[in-house]
């Protein structure tokens, strides 16, 4: 199979609507082109497909899509910050599958959170099949809070400016109260304020902790530090360990190939990650002392 990304997008999302719809699940399509239809996202081409399930349906989700070929994509994860999702990839398709059971600014109870999402649905078409994508309202929520990730990067930038001076906005009240039943008025106080100024600004609350470090942590060796500082006493030289010297699936969550690689390819891989995060760690620790100021 010769998948240009164009093509494999919407044919992801078409079998995971078919896969959700097999297996009794509701599954919605959280971004990506149902967005950019709408006008809320740039035209920039999508590179994968963001699918929202509830949470007992997510062993459903990804046991299905591994009948079909699809694997676990490894992760770097070791408890650092809570995961809200599952990526999956199969080796003839060029986009991958994140399934979601939760997403980062949406902070209400996950079920409560899905189900004002699920009252939002709308109908369109991807891979020549029907798929549930989100309502104006609710994909601009989602489009704002994916931009307000790691805010200093580039790409981010760029979409919050598309989102307040091209994107069609939505009624401020009506965001204001899906904001509000999915816990996500203290994240998207700074963009709301600049996005729609006449708001009430006791609107807001303040932003939790974890949501101002995924906003301002840039250096991801910051979280391992933060989560390091949590840990006993006596856990804490293992998780030292498992941080030089990580497994060789965590290091091919940068580089598949190395799921397959000879042990000298996989030393050398060790080497590099450790020589890179001897040279990102004075900004780092100087993040990391940041971050323990704000607690």
């Amino acid at each position: 199979m010769d998948l240009r990304m164009d093509e494999a997008v919407p044919l992801a999302a078409a079998l995971v609507s078919r896969v959700a719809e097999d297996h009794a699940v509701r599954a919605l399509i959280l971004k990506g082109p149902p967005a950019t239809e709408l006008g809320i996202r740039s035209q920039r081409p999508s590179s994968d497909v963001d699918l929202l399930v509830e949470r007992d349906s997510l062993p459903v989700m990804v046991e299905a899509l591994s009948q079909r070929g699809w694997r676990r994509r490894p992760t770097t994860h070791d408890g650092e910050h809570p995961l809200h999702s599952v990526t999956m990839y199969h080796p003839q398709w060029p986009s991958d599958i994140d399934v979601h059971y939760a997403y980062p600014g949406l902070e209400s109870q996950d079920s409560s959170v899905f189900e004002a999402l699920w009252e939002r649905r709308r109908s369109t078409t991807l891979g020549a099949r029907a798929v549930w994508a989100l309502d104006p309202t609710a994909t601009y929520l989602i489009q704002a809070l994916h931009a307000l990730r790691e805010h200093n990067k580039p790409i981010n930038i760029s979409e919050r400016r598309f989102l307040i001076s091209e994107a069609p906005r939505p009624d401020w009240e009506d965001l204001r109260d899906l904001a509000q039943r999915t816990g996500s008025l203290g994240p998207l106080r700074a963009f709301a304020r600049e996005a729609y100024p006449n708001a009430d600004r006791g609107t807001f609350p303040a932003p939790s902790l974890e949501w101002l470090r995924r906003t301002e942590v840039t250096e991801p060796g910051v979280f391992r530090l933060l989560h390091l500082h949590s840990l006993p006493w006596a856990r804490r030289p293992k998780y030292v360990l498992q941080g030089l010297f990580p497994s060789r699936e965590q290091l091919a969550a940068t580089d598949l190939r190395l799921l397959d690689a000879p042990a000298r390819t996989l030393a050398l891989a060790r080497l590099r990650r450790i020589a890179r995060f001897a040279m990102r760690l004075p900004s780092a620790g100087r993040q990391w002392m940041e971050q323990r100021r704000q607690r």
